[in-house]
């Protein structure tokens, strides 16, 4: 289908028509005549209504439930076809065969009278009546979407109900709702907090704070500071009148006792202490001085000479000879380590060549010969009879088992069953019986006892 343009014609017998016009380019190399179109125009007169003119631009009709809807035919040879439109309301129809030129096709509009016809138009023409123009609809129903579309959106409309249906609905009617009253809540009862503080504030605390504390804190700041006054002027007259005389007299006492002290202290220093303690000092000059220092002198001189002349002299000479010894002794030390560590390495290498043989020759072969007989011992003597008592003893054991279980068991219990019958049935009674008898015997005895001591 290629291009459509809408044609109106208006004619002698008032009847607009709207004609579609295809245009059919079949030969595009033709470029320098006329083309010939062949134009097949439906021209539908109402019958029973007016409907209004299509719109410039092509729309298709909605389709039917079988997916295509009656349409009037677009092709040469079948207007005689579908005369009945689908709401069941006849209309007239007029074909017109038009040999037109591609100017005509690029939108000229041409009126025709019908006397001015030319004979090679072809029309028939069955009812005229008068069609009343009215404006197009505003609103065309949306094309219909195809099977593909509707697959894909069965099948996601989950998906897009999951992520923007149900999160928007969760947003508007719950979140945003909820949030809201929320607000408003706590504005509520910000609102009522504050009006309440403000209130109590208001009435109790700022007349408690100014009627009471106030007052009461100016009263008591009057007294504190006349006290503090009064407090003041005492100390003062305490201080000036009391404290400080006293002070003074005291002080004055004191400075006289200590005057007193320090001249007797002054004078027994100057007169005793001092003269007693020069003298001591020039008798211990003049001992350090005429006896002790010449005296040390006379040792010290004699020392120095002792140790320059006799003692350094024999300690460097004692020196020289100890140091010569220490040479010889670590020259035989170094001869004997020399000869050592020779006769030593032979020594070692002879005893370990002979260990090596006594182990690989002699220790070795005893030790394997020890082990395979150990072994062997072992595996085919020890084994085999520990196996054999092993053996005996869990069959004695079993034998056992089976000899207490079915014959040791049962006898045991018979015979605590016999026993607990004898002693249950047998000597509980008898001695029961025994019992009772002794005591009727000892009562007899016990009667005739005491008849034959009332007789004596």
């Amino acid at each position: 289908m290629g291009d459509y343009q809408a044609v109106k014609g208006p004619t002698n017998s008032s009847i607009t028509t709207d004609m579609v016009i295809e245009a059919q380019d079949t030969q595009p190399a033709l470029a320098s005549h006329e083309r010939a179109l062949l134009l097949d125009t439906t021209i539908v007169v109402p019958s029973q209504a007016a409907y209004p003119p299509p719109s410039p631009i092509y729309h298709p009709p909605p389709q039917s439930s079988l997916g295509v809807a009656d349409v009037p035919d677009m092709f040469p040879g079948r207007s005689d076809e579908r005369e009945q439109k689908p709401d069941g309301s006849q209309s007239d129809r007029v074909s017109i065969i038009i040999d037109a030129s591609p100017a005509f096709v690029k939108g000229h509009t041409e009126t025709h009278d019908s006397k001015e016809l030319p004979p090679s138009y072809t029309h028939s023409i069955e009812r005229t009546e008068p069609v009343v123009e009215t404006h197009p609809p505003s609103y065309y129903p949306p094309a219909p979407r195809s099977p593909v579309i509707k697959f894909f959106t069965f099948i996601f409309f989950p998906l897009y109900f999951i992520i923007y249906l149900l999160p928007k609905f969760i947003w508007e009617y719950m979140i945003v709702p909820v949030a809201k009253g929320l607000v408003w809540g706590v504005e509520w009862i910000f609102e009522i907090l504050g009006t309440c503080i403000e209130f109590v504030w208001k009435w109790t605390a700022v007349p408690f704070w100014n009627y009471i504390i106030v007052p009461i804190g100016n009263g008591i700041g009057w007294i504190l500071s006349m006290g503090v006054k009064g407090a003041e002027i005492g100390c003062n007259a305490i201080w000036t009148y009391i404290l400080h005389p006293v002070g003074q007299g005291i002080a004055w006492t004191c400075r006289g006792i200590w005057f007193i002290i320090s001249a007797i202290m002054d004078f027994i220093y100057t007169w005793i202490i001092h003269p007693i303690y020069a003298f001591i000092i020039l008798l211990l000059k003049g001992l350090y001085n005429y006896i002790l220092a010449p005296t040390g002198n006379f040792i010290l001189a004699i020392l120095k000479a002792l140790y320059n002349y006799i003692l350094l002299p024999i300690f460097r000479g004692t020196g020289i000879v100890l140091g010569w010894i220490w040479k010889g002794i670590v020259a035989v030390w170094d001869g004997c380590w020399y000869i050592s560590r020779v006769i030593g390495e032979a020594i070692v290498k002879f005893v370990s060549w002979v260990w090596r043989g006594l182990v690989g020759w002699i220790f070795s072969p005893i030790w394997r010969l020890q082990c395979f007989l150990g072994r062997g011992f072992r595996d085919f003597i020890l084994k085999p009879i520990w196996w054999c008592i092993t053996q005996i003893g869990s069959g004695i054991a079993f034998v056992a088992g089976i000899l207490n279980e079915y014959i040791i068991v049962p006898i045991w219990r018979g015979m605590t069953a016999a026993g607990s019958a004898i002693n249950a049935y047998i000597i509980k009674p008898i001695g029961w019986a025994m019992g009772q008898l002794a005591r009727e015997i000892s009562e007899i005895v016990v009667g005739m006892g005491k008849m034959f001591s009332s007789l004596w």
